[in-house]
């Protein structure tokens, strides 16, 4: 991605984001899904 882009994920997709240079990410989410589980968390987060 670059600068100012915007990149939706679909509920249900299993997805990793990952920065290679100084970025700022915003993510939004719906409060009607419970949209986040963590397959996989590198930094110890439940």
């Amino acid at each position: 991605m670059r600068e100012g882009e915007a990149y939706h994920v679909t509920p249900g997709t299993v997805h990793q984001m990952e920065a290679v240079e100084s970025t700022d990410l915003l993510e939004v989410s719906t409060p009607e899904l419970d949209d986040v589980v963590r397959l996989q968390d590198r930094y110890g987060r439940a």
